[in-house]
């Protein structure tokens, strides 16, 4: 994780500063959810790389979301 942090972490060349901060848990790795799951995530996808670059709404707002 440290790694990522200081890749993320930095000033841009037009003095943007990021910053970036782990929350220190340690978290089970490989694990895998399955389709059914995934399914229902009321996920709202962006035009631009929407397999990255997404919302996690609640299961609430799905009907807001749909146009």
């Amino acid at each position: 994780m440290v790694t990522i942090v200081k890749l993320t972490g930095a000033t841009t060349r037009t003095g943007l500063k990021v910053y970036c901060d782990g929350d220190g848990t340690e978290y089970a790795k490989d694990v895998k959810d399955s389709v059914a799951e995934m399914e229902t995530l009321n996920i709202c996808r962006e035009a631009f790389h929407g397999e990255r670059n997404y919302t996690l709404l609640p299961a609430t707002d799905m009907e807001a979301v749909i146009t």
